[in-house]
């Protein structure tokens, strides 16, 4: 089989070589024909691995691996890895709990196999050990029944705020792209009118809170959302223009403070020279 040695050339030989490329090595036992997502699986990084990856006559999901190794093309951190799949059947095993509370709450594909790739049953651990090291907790050596069912809980609802985070993330980038289209739209619409001075970039800036409250606007109607768009515009209207008095007082301000030596450079004197 497969063992550590020979993952860790591989790794090297890959590393060495990629210098123009960015790449993504995923090893798995041989193929079976199940369909993906029958089951969980676990991934661990090649160098974590010290003998034989696998067991004798182990397999793993082809349309599985396929999936895993597509969806690592979109995962900025997954570039570079080089890491070993491996079904987690056994629901006891803390591979499974991962995989199974991450579909429970809603996790798609992408989500989890970024999990799994980047953090994995090993970061996890490694995040529940420095929390309990910066707690200063104690550990008991057999857990109840409720200290389990507490310890699923807490597993669970990390699941869910890391996917709550990635939800936001992801919204941000959607909002931004939006807006950023608004933008260049409503320049190049102006410019066809009248020809703007300004290069668009500095344009986009000037109206990115407009842009941003467009791209709030339409984000939410597509996703259904209640927006009552004549009150919202008034609002903003409004907002913007509380900004701009806001801003008006403050340079206003400002030059009042001034002193008059700032206002006015001081006058250079004549120098005279004797016969």
């Amino acid at each position: 089989g497969v063992g550590g040695d020979a993952l860790g050339d591989a790794e090297e030989l890959l590393r060495g070589g990629a210098t123009t490329f960015a790449y993504t090595l995923l090893v798995v036992p041989e193929w079976n024909d199940e369909p993906e997502a029958s089951c969980a699986f676990g991934i661990v990084n090649a160098t974590d691995v010290s003998d034989a990856a696998f067991v004798a006559g182990e397999t793993f999901s082809r349309q599985e691996s396929l999936r895993i190794i597509t969806e690592c093309l979109a995962i900025d951190k997954a570039a570079g890895k080089c890491v070993v799949a491996s079904a987690a059947k056994d629901a006891m095993s803390l591979e499974n709990l991962l995989v199974t509370s991450m579909r429970e709450v809603g996790f798609n594909r992408i989500e989890e196999i970024e999990f799994m790739v980047t953090s994995g049953a090993k970061g996890y651990n490694d995040m529940i050990e420095s929390q309990k090291e910066a707690e200063e907790w104690e550990k008991v050596p057999v857990e109840t029944e409720e200290e389990k069912a507490v310890k699923a809980q807490t597993k669970e609802e990390t699941m869910l705020l890391y996917k709550q985070k990635r939800d936001e993330a992801t919204k941000q980038k959607e909002l931004e792209a939006m807006a950023t289209t608004w933008a260049k739209r409503e320049y190049l619409r102006k410019n066809l009118k009248r020809r703007i001075v300004i290069k668009e970039d500095e344009f986009i800036e000037v109206i990115w809170d407009r842009a941003m409250f467009e791209a709030d606007l339409k984000y939410r109607t597509m996703q259904g959302q209640a927006v009552n768009e004549t009150e919202e515009r008034k609002a903003f209207r409004e907002e913007q223009e509380k900004k701009k008095a806001a801003a008006y007082k403050k340079e206003q301000e400002r030059w009042t403070e001034m002193q008059y030596e700032e206002l006015e450079p001081p006058q250079e004197k004549a120098v005279r020279f004797g016969r």
